[in-house]
């Protein structure tokens, strides 16, 4: 029963929304770009970025600079960041600003990344504030944004009841729901809260796909309690970059439980993604023109492989090259452009093709969210 009804939910996958409600983190990011290559002990050359961030604000001023009506849950400390993340949320959309609270005695979550050559080295993540809100009872007070016309967009920043509440809150109102896996720690959230089954897409990175692949089968073990082991049998080592083959495996892992559709980000390479041969008819279709000018010939790639008897389809869409100046934000910016074609009606393969464009903007900035305009279409 619960697989019929998420099919009905892919059915609808790709309707036109009203609204997007994005609930996840928010931060305060401080990026420091290296001049150099030459690291030592002492005072480095660079530049110094600190910007707002986190990766539920992000996608939600990507979504309002694309156009949509996106509304935020999230939490902020009551101090001095937490004020001006507030302000600079108010500036973008009047209400952008309403679901996130104010914690007292706590302070807004902080991430700290060193960048060389384009490329994040370093990453330090303060987000204690993330480990107890926001609460399920503060995010009850918004469950008029939860309807059957919106898309849902959660992050695993949540705390892990938190993070169960928005799911279960999205499944019975019919709602179509994104999960962005955020890190190889967080995202073993989703297996240990139980609710792949309430998802419509997720959006690992191949690490974390991986982990996540690892993380089911060892949950499958431990519940039938017929091995000693302490690794459980098909995990992939996570210490080496996985192949495509493994890649596909781990989606269809990711899939049996019954996420609708399993997408794969991999830096410069093209983005996997998989899903049931059952909703092949929902994949083809042309971007929006500005999309289509910027990846021009690169036409995705659409096969079909058997893993353990079933049938997986698989997409590869090529990313688009452009000049790097920061990779910080460009996940948060890739599905904030996927979100933007489902929104807009765009089926599967359009739709990936708009995160793909959004990204290749995000990673000419140096900040989290790029200030270009990112207006797609209508």
């Amino acid at each position: 029963m619960a697989n019929n009804r998420l099919f009905r939910i892919w059915e609808h996958l790709n309707s036109p929304a009203t609204e997007v409600v994005v609930v996840g983190g928010v931060a305060r990011d401080v990026i420091a770009m290296l001049n150099t290559s030459d690291v030592d002990n002492s005072k480095t050359p660079g530049k110094v970025v600190v910007s707002h961030g986190g990766v539920g604000r992000n996608i939600a001023e990507n979504l309002v600079r694309m156009g949509l009506r996106a509304f935020l849950i999230s939490a902020v400390g009551k101090d001095a960041d937490g004020k001006s993340v507030k302000h600079h949320l108010r500036s973008l959309r009047s209400q952008l600003a309403e679901g996130v609270c104010e914690v007292p005695d706590a302070r807004t979550a902080t991430f700290v990344g060193v960048m060389q050559n384009g490329e994040q080295t370093v990453g330090v993540s303060d987000f204690v504030l993330f480990d107890t809100h926001p609460t399920a009872t503060w995010i009850d007070n918004f469950q008029k944004h939860f309807s059957a016309n919106n898309v849902i967009v959660v992050d695993t920043n949540l705390p892990i009841e938190s993070l169960q509440h928005v799911c279960k809150l999205a499944y019975k109102n019919k709602c179509r729901t994104l999960l962005e896996p955020v890190s190889t720690t967080k995202c073993k959230k989703p297996v240990a809260a139980g609710i792949l089954q309430y998802l419509s897409v997720i959006t690992p990175n191949e690490l974390e796909v991986v982990h996540l692949h690892n993380e089911i089968l060892a949950m499958k073990q431990a519940q039938r309690s017929d091995t000693n082991s302490h690794v459980a049998v098909g995990c992939i080592n996570v210490k080496d970059t996985p192949t495509e083959d493994e890649l596909v495996r781990c989606c269809a892992t990711i899939l049996t439980e019954g996420v609708q559709v399993v997408v794969v980000t991999r830096g410069s390479q093209p983005v996997l993604a998989c899903t049931k041969p059952d909703n092949v008819q929902k994949i083809a279709g042309k971007p929006p023109r500005i999309v289509q000018e910027a990846v021009q010939d690169q036409e995705p790639q659409t096969t079909t492989t058997t893993i353990s008897g079933k049938e997986v389809v698989c997409i590869h869409v090529p990313v688009i090259k452009a000049k790097v100046v920061s990779t910080v934000g460009a996940g948060d910016a890739f599905l904030a452009g996927f979100v933007w074609g489902l929104s807009k009606g765009y089926h599967l393969v359009p739709s990936l093709q708009c995160g793909v464009y959004s990204a290749s903007i995000c990673i000419q900035s140096p900040q989290s969210v790029s200030q270009k305009p990112l207006l797609l279409g209508r």
